[in-house]
């Protein structure tokens, strides 16, 4: 009642704070509410629109309710968004009952009502034919798109019209083939998992799981799950975003302060003066960058295993740890340019981790960071060039955050060198080694740091990548104090484009040749 009232009171002053809630139900399942409804569309529309680095063509599917593209026409980069919508009630009956979900009138440039924003169009049509028709051939001659949202029904609901729009083939490859070489799309996917679930495909989520295969069929070559709990659906809400190329994910996991510069620079003003974004920021990106634990659980509930799941979750608390104090640095026996190596200065048995406590403490260079190293070697800045060699001389590469980057060990572990014609003692167990390695394909066994080379949906991975980076290793067999331990770098290979150049240059130093770090050293 004070919320209605003119007493001066705090809840006269604030009446939004007390407004009753109101809730859209279509086919009887509640698709959003006022009390949660633009944390949902903020957690739908932002991740997606700053994974792609200039969204100028963006299609809404379904999105009747206006709030999707009231999201999306808050990014200055848009010049045209697409509403395909079949049920045009919806429409009017939200503009009447629920204005503030279409609300642009704080927008420079907009309107009033977000449906006459010049950069929209709508079409209320069917989504599956509107992109078929347009895009199903290959050589179509319409302009791609930049990022696809789906706002119509999740794939967990149970109404027949998900598994029509879900489980069409020819339907989720004419998406596909809408999007721009660096096109990116996101689908709502439903409930998080419980903890307590089976694997998607074996109980209520078998829907998602088979549009989870259907996608990774296609070829996109990025994908992420994350998870929203501010909606008020009840419980968290899946969000699924997809890429056709893996250079997304340099976008995608990018730092705090990087992703709130690119919201500056990319929000449309506001007659207010106040940020068009109400929950989303840069920490809670960087909050979307991880699956929920809830997923990766039910992820690995799958028979047989994933072997990620028992590599990657955490470290084995029945294997001893020999620590740091246990190895020192002499100079290396491997061969007369090898330069240092680290030995162990007491008996060591079989699964031992090897000085685990520096091992999670890498120097990790990001590939903004590799890039900018790179380029000031690249013009010349004499004072880069020990950190160039340290970086490539000292790290082991991969590109699982979307661009070349390194980790570094961050103690004298750093120093452990190649075991030559698989004399190796610590790291993967394999049978290849540098002298019978085939240079034409990289081997299973060492894929493992290449996002392309794995599956695309794989929370164990993505919920654990620092661990999938640089996690520790552990012996391979007993070593005797005295014994200098040896690793085989064949498993840092970072891109399978490197594995024919790596696999020469290991050959190289094998047979006497001279290190990055040791040509610097000697060239000093």
């Amino acid at each position: 009642k004070k919320s209605r009232s003119r007493d001066g009171s705090y809840e006269s002053q604030h009446p939004e704070f007390y407004m009753h809630d109101r809730m859209i139900f279509l086919d009887g399942v509640m698709q959003s509410r006022r009390s949660g409804e633009i944390a949902y569309h903020e957690a739908l529309v932002h991740p997606v629109m700053f994974a792609h680095p200039n969204p100028k063509r963006v299609a809404i599917v379904g999105g009747g309710e206006g709030a999707t593209l009231r999201e999306v026409l808050k990014h200055n980069t848009v010049e045209a968004a697409f509403m395909i919508e079949m049920d045009e009630q919806i429409v009017q009956v939200s503009r009447e009952f629920l204005p503030e979900w279409s609300d642009c009138s704080d927008l420079v440039g907009s309107a009033n009502w977000c449906l006459e924003d010049p950069r929209t169009e709508i079409h209320y049509s069917n989504a599956l034919d509107w992109f078929i028709d347009r895009y199903a051939n290959l050589n179509s001659d319409t302009e791609p798109l930049d990022v696809i949202i789906i706002g119509a029904l999740d794939p967990q609901d149970d109404v027949d019209c998900c598994d029509t729009l879900y489980n069409s083939g020819t339907f989720l490859q004419s998406l596909r083939d809408s999007l721009s070489d660096d096109g990116v799309m996101v689908i709502p996917v439903g409930e998080s998992p419980g903890i307590q679930d089976p694997p998607d495909h074996l109980g209520a989520n078998r829907i998602r799981s088979k549009l989870i295969n259907h996608l990774e069929k296609l070829g996109f070559k990025s994908m992420h799950i994350y998870h929203e709990s501010h909606g008020r659906l009840i419980f968290p809400w899946n969000y699924l975003v997809v890429s056709k190329s893996n250079a997304v994910r340099r976008q995608w996991y990018r730092n705090e302060a990087e992703v709130t510069l690119a919201m500056r620079k990319r929000s449309v003003l506001t007659k207010s003066g106040e940020s068009p974004f109400k929950h989303f920021d840069g920490a809670m990106m960087v909050s979307f960058q991880l699956p929920s634990k809830r997923m990766e659980t039910v992820f690995c509930r799958q028979d047989p295993e994933p072997f990620e799941c028992e590599d990657l979750r955490g470290f084995d608390p029945f294997l001893p740890n020999a620590p740091i104090e246990s190895f020192e640095v002499m100079k290396s026996q491997v061969g007369e340019n090898a330069g240092r190596g680290i030995f162990a200065m007491v008996d060591i048995p079989e699964d031992t981790y090897i000085a685990l406590e520096t091992a999670v403490e890498s120097l990790h260079f990001l590939p903004s960071t590799f890039d900018l190293i790179t380029q000031m070697e690249d013009d010349d800045f004499d004072d880069v060039r020990p950190l160039e060699v340290y970086m490539h001389g000292y790290g082991f590469q991969t590109t699982q955050h979307g661009g070349a980057e390194v980790a570094v060990d961050s103690s004298i572990i750093t120093f452990v060198n190649h075991g030559c014609n698989g004399t190796y003692n610590v790291g993967i167990h394999s049978d290849i080694n540098e002298a019978n390695a085939d240079t034409k394909a990289i081997p299973e066994v060492f894929n493992h740091r290449d996002p392309e080379a794995r599956s695309l949906f794989n929370p164990a991975v993505d919920r654990n990548l620092r661990h999938a980076v640089a996690g520790g290793e552990c012996s391979l067999r007993d070593i005797k104090a005295g014994e200098e331990i040896l690793d085989n770098y064949l498993a840092f290979v970072g891109h399978e484009r490197d594995w024919k150049s790596d696999v020469l240059h290991l050959r190289d130093q094998c047979a006497g040749g001279l290190g990055d770090v040791a040509e610097y050293e000697v060239q000093q």
